[in-house]
Parts: C-alpha cells; structure tokens; sequence
C-alpha cells in the first residue's frame, strides 16, 4: 500500500506545480525576499501618506499612489536600489503613473485575495482641441503612453494596466477660417512588462487621431492614429482579461491614416483574449499594420488579428463603399498579422 501511494504522488506532482495551472512562480532575479527591510515602503489601511517612513512597518502608507511616488524617489536617490511596495490586507484605489514604472520597484503582499492594487494607468493626455479662429485653430498632438515594468511574487493583485497613447485634439470649426484645419495626432502607447503579477487586463492601444475641422477650404485632414505598444508577460494570471496592442482609428471625417498594432509575448501564463489589430483609416488614409503575437506555454481564449481593419473590420477596410452610408474607409490592404505559439487553447 506505501509504494501504491508513492506512485500515486509521483503522477500527480507535475500537474501541482505546472506553470499553466499553479499560481505563478517566483522567478524575480534577485528574488523579492532578498529585499532588506530598509528599503520596504509598508501599505496598510490605516496608514497616513504624510507621516509614513521607508523601512518602518509601524508607519505604513495609506494609498499605493503615495507609496509608488515615494519608491520611485527613494529608488532614484540611492542608486536605483530596489524598493519593495508591501501592502498588508488592503483593496487599493490604484496608481495613476507620474513617470515611467522601472523594475526596481517592485510589489508584494500577502495574496492575490487579500491584498489589492487596483488599476494602474499610464495613458498619454489628451491633445487640445482647436480653441477659436484667432489662436489655435488645428487640434493639438496628444501625449503617448508611459512605460511600466512591475516585479512580484504572485502575492498581489492588480487590476488593469492601461498605457494607450492620448487622443488627438479636433479641428476647430469655422467656415470663416482661411484654408483648412486639421485634427491632431493620436498617442503613440507605452509598454507593460508583468512578471509574476495577476492582473484585470492590460491595454496599450495607439491613440486616436483628431477630427479634422470645417474651415472655408472645406474639411481638414484627420489626426492619424497612434500605433500600438509592446505588452510581455510572464508568468502571470487572468482567466478572462484581454490583452491589446492595437493601434488607433484615424479621426472620422477625411483621410487620415490608421495606427499600427504592437508587439505581444506571453510566456507561461493564463489570459483571456489577444488583440493586435492594425486600425482603420478614414477617406482614403491606409489602414495600420496588425501586430504581432508569441505564446508560449500559455492558456488563452482567442487571438485576433483584422487585417488592418481595426475595429471597423465589419464596415471598413479595403477601400470599399458601404451600402449603409458608412464613409468610405482605407485605401488599401494592410499587412496581417502573425502568430507564434507552443500553447494550450480551452
């Protein structure tokens, strides 16, 4: 009967520790647990944001927003050693990115069910739209997306990740203005590197390009999109949330050019949908390229590629007039996108 039980064990054992079905595991290089105390920024719910200290448990943060600006200073100050944001049993209201998230900033706590970030957002601001015929009359180019590099143990959870460029400001509208006025430019999006982190899904979509305006020559070009971000994962978890680096729609009044899609690697991970859609141009402007997708030892739900058609793919997409009205979309095919993978598809 021993020996029966050994063998019983000895199968079961590598389901256990599978990265496809277990919790993600510690791969941080130095591992987390390295981190001495002096350089943990403790969270807890009855913190106090201005009375905390780095290194004393006893004088914890209230909200990870202070704590992230306080790391990403401490970290800058002493080196770029690396900081650890430790947060006991606390549902956090997210982060809202001032600069770009580098990886000696990382985050632990005491389980994904106990301890939560929130969402964290890095999205580029938005351009400014025209103001009136004597100042400003094309919309202004928007920001694009920040990039975060965030570092746990599978220990925290964090709810979406967003870095899509800003949208591009519209043209003012005046047919008394002389020639023609334009829309601005949507943001170009950041990047997200995850390891070891469960998350609500990430986004790192191009921005949208501005509407052009009315002005006395008629209508002004559109804002071109922005293109798409880079998004790698590894070793982390989310059944359902989706996965985009899909590029911006040109504004909808006339020609302007559709963002291209990034660039996604998953490596040992469970995610829901994989997007890197090339986006749509309007009258006449081209459609953005679609992106690119690796999975390796990953579980997902789908994958999708438009060709260049974006989220019009149903109306739009090779120069085609829609019976419905729909204006007449990009004027030319666009090159689809590729899939790499050694993965596991429910």
């Amino acid at each position: 009967m021993k020996n029966k039980f050994l063998v019983l064990a000895f199968i079961l054992q590598p389901l256990a520790f599978s990265p496809l079905f277990a919790d993600p595991p510690a791969t941080t290089q130095p591992p987390i647990s390295s981190i001495t105390s002096a350089s943990v920024l403790f969270v807890a719910a009855n913190g106090n944001d201005s009375e905390a200290v780095v290194g004393d448990p006893t004088r914890p943060w209230a909200t990870w927003q202070a704590a992230y600006i306080s790391g990403t200073t401490y970290s800058a100050a002493h080196g770029n050693c690396r900081v650890l944001l430790k947060g006991g049993i606390i549902s956090g209201a997210g982060i809202t990115l001032t600069a770009n998230w580098n990886a000696n900033v990382l985050v632990a706590g005491l389980g994904p069910q106990l301890t939560s970030i929130g969402g964290i957002s890095g999205a580029g601001t938005p351009g400014v739209a025209g103001l009136d015929i004597i100042y400003q009359n094309n919309g202004g180019n928007a920001g694009n997306g920040a990039d975060i590099s965030l570092v746990s143990d599978g220990s925290v959870n964090v709810g979406a990740v967003v870095v899509d460029g800003g949208v591009g400001g519209a043209g003012y509208n005046d047919v008394s203005i002389p020639g023609v006025v334009e829309g601005g430019n949507g943001g170009n999006a950041g990047t997200i590197t995850l390891t070891n982190v469960y998350f609500a899904g990430t986004s790192a979509k191009g921005g949208q390009g501005g509407t052009g305006g009315w002005a006395e020559d008629g209508a002004g070009n559109d804002g071109n999109g922005g293109n798409g971000g880079t998004i790698v994962l590894t070793d982390c978890k989310s059944a359902s949330a989706s996965v985009d680096a899909s590029g911006g729609s040109s504004g909808n009044t006339v020609y302007g050019n559709g963002g291209s899609a990034g660039i996604i690697n998953i490596t040992r991970s469970l995610v829901g949908s994989v997007s890197a859609n090339g986006a749509y141009g309007y009258y006449g402007g081209t459609n953005g390229n679609d992106g690119t997708a690796t999975l390796f030892e990953t579980i997902f739900q789908s994958v999708q590629f438009a060709q260049g058609n974006g989220t019009a793919s149903d109306l739009c997409g090779d120069g085609q007039t829609v019976a419905n009205g729909t204006p007449f979309c990009g004027a030319g095919s666009s090159a689809s996108g590729a899939l790499t993978t050694n993965h596991i598809q429910p």
